[in-house]
């Protein structure tokens, strides 16, 4: 059937429902108004009704029309005799709700009508103004209808001051962790974050000792990841930190009628509620990684990323959990302010009352290399500070032959946020140019001597062409250990720079061994770039297989995991 904007015979229920019976006025009352009525004698009936019942009177035939009489709106109104036509026709006033509900509905289809029919003509004629004002205009007169036939029955709660309670911040690790708020961990791909927070969660699940020395009150922890395999990665990582496995908790698939499919963040924040409602104890933690993945639509949008986190946020707070969500810093952003860094909209950072930021420093840093978690932002507590960690490889108790890696913490460190990272990355960047211009300096002094030796002279002239500096070409030259043969002297004095014998270079390349040795010359290979802790593969993983040997710190890539 299809549906009309009006509903004469709704309206007219509602009338005379209240008719007979007066003590239904409120449940009409709290749904429709005097202009939801299609019919104009419909509305000064609901006008005189409303009247009457603020004054207690009936609302009965004779009442109404008399009412209707002293305001001079009875005739327009069909008389005294359309009156009992209301009263005689409504069978009852059982369903006079529903038939309210009739005319709410179909008042706010009017309301888009009129809305819509106001956009198109002002899209036909914008009298001077873009399309920008219009869509504004229009979006001003959607929400207004939006607003004026919102769910009635709900009510926002106002709160006084003085009846509210006063309660303290419920620390996890007083300062850094706190239940029922949001927290965001934050840092480059190489700083182990998943492992920290894999530390951390341990900590929590056995109500170990945190790194101040304080005991950790202890407690269930639930992880949902979008990126790592609870199998060889996550599960590895807990064990390595000697978390309590009986507490951990680990987001599967949402299991439905017509199978298991996968958790759909964007829909299935309220099933986890439920889920972690019915534990029978709340979760202490619940870990997100990466929470980007939580928002539905744009993560660059404010909008987006505060209706997407407002049901975590909500749910951390009902249940008393301390929400940790990891992200990442935006590229090319070193140097700002640490929350600004925060991949996506500037709404995480605001939204967290808490952001943990991590780096690494580089080898030649004065306090030594390490990792560093440094409190960035904390709206309930003081920021600044921080403490060191160590990302290592260990072989798990009850797998033998098995690794993982694990995050080591230890000592605080002082200073802010902004000051302590700029540092720590402006070093590391330095480093790391240098690093780079010295490797491209020894590969191309390699190639330039591989046919034999050459003079200084000619050596730098050349090396001046590729953009190489004196001074780098000189480190390269004591890094690749070149012989220097002096002959000669005053101005016939020479120097020859030639590779020290048996120097492997790309005239000797693998691929130019024979065929029949490639296989011996492999192995070699294998043995000189992995060393004692590995014996060839290249796949990077957190767990390594038992027939591997026990790998060295040197072993550990960007991510913070074992390369195998």
């Amino acid at each position: 059937m299809r549906v009309t904007p009006h509903s004469i015979e709704a309206e007219q229920a509602v009338l005379g429902g209240l008719m007979l019976d007066n003590s239904t006025w409120h449940q009409v009352a709290e749904r429709i108004y005097e202009e939801d009525f299609y019919r104009f004698d419909h509305r000064l009936i609901f006008r005189v009704a409303k009247r009457l019942a603020s004054q207690n009177q009936p609302l009965d035939v004779i009442t109404l029309s008399e009412a209707l009489e002293r305001t001079g709106d009875l005739e327009q109104t069909g008389g005294l005799a359309y009156l009992g036509v209301l009263a005689r026709d409504t069978p009852s006033a059982a369903n006079i709700q529903a038939y309210a509900e009739i005319v709410r509905d179909r008042a706010r289809l009017r309301s888009l009508i009129a809305a819509a029919t106001h956009i198109a003509d002002s899209a036909f004629n914008p009298n001077g103004r873009d399309s920008t004002e219009i869509l504004d205009e229009a979006q001003r007169a959607v929400t207004a209808v939006a607003i004026r036939y919102a769910n009635t029955s709900s009510a926002v709660i106002l709160l006084r001051g003085d009846q509210l309670e006063i309660s303290a911040i419920q620390w996890l690790w007083v300062g850094w962790i706190a239940r029922g708020k949001l927290h965001l961990l934050v840092g480059a791909p190489s700083t182990g974050k998943t492992t920290l927070l894999m530390a951390l969660a341990a900590i929590v699940s056995h109500a170990g000792m945190w790194p101040d020395g304080t005991t950790a009150p202890g407690g269930h922890v639930v992880i949902l990841s979008f990126e790592d395999d609870p199998h060889d990665t996550l599960v590895p990582r807990l064990k390595a930190a000697g978390a309590d496995m009986s507490k951990i908790v680990i987001v599967g698939d949402v299991r439905e009628e017509d199978g298991d499919r996968c958790f759909d963040a964007a829909r299935d924040i309220p099933i986890l509620a439920a889920a972690l409602a019915s534990m029978p104890e709340p979760p202490a933690m619940l870990i997100i990684d990466p929470i980007v993945n939580l928002v539905a639509r744009d993560s660059n949008a404010s909008s987006d990323v505060r209706r997407s986190l407002a049901p975590l946020v909500d749910l951390g707070h009902r249940i008393g959990c301390a929400v940790i969500g990891i992200s990442h810093f935006t590229k090319g952003t070193t140097g700002r302010d640490p929350v600004e860094r925060v991949t996506g909209s500037i709404a995480f950072g605001a939204l967290a009352r808490v952001v943990l930021t991590t780096v690494r420093r580089p080898d030649d840093h004065p306090e030594g290399p390490a990792r560093v978690v440094v409190r960035a932002k904390s709206n309930i507590g003081p920021d600044g500070g921080g403490w060191s960690y160590e990302i290592e490889p260990i072989e798990l108790d009850d797998h033998p032959g098995l690794f993982a890696t694990r995050a080591k913490l230890g000592d605080a460190i002082e200073g802010t946020a902004r000051t302590l990272l700029t540092e720590a990355e402006t070093v590391a960047e330095e480093d790391m140019s240098r690093s780079s211009a010295l490797d491209a300096a020894a590969d191309w002094l390699k190639r330039f001597l591989a046919g034999g030796g050459e003079s200084a002279g000619k050596c730098l002239t050349e090396a001046a062409k590729e953009n190489i500096s004196e001074r780098t070409l000189h480190r390269a030259r004591r890094e690749l250990g070149i012989e220097s043969t002096v002959s000669g002297f005053g101005r016939e004095k020479t120097s020859v720079w030639s590779l020290p014998a048996g120097t492997f270079n790309s005239a000797n390349s693998a691929a130019s061994l024979p065929v029949q040795n490639s296989a011996a010359g492999m192995a070699g290979l294998a043995e000189m770039d992995y060393g004692a802790g590995y014996r060839g593969g290249s796949v990077g993983s957190s767990a390594i297989p038992a027939n591997t040997a026990k790998p060295s710190n040197s072993g550990i890539n960007d991510d913070g995991e074992v390369a195998i």
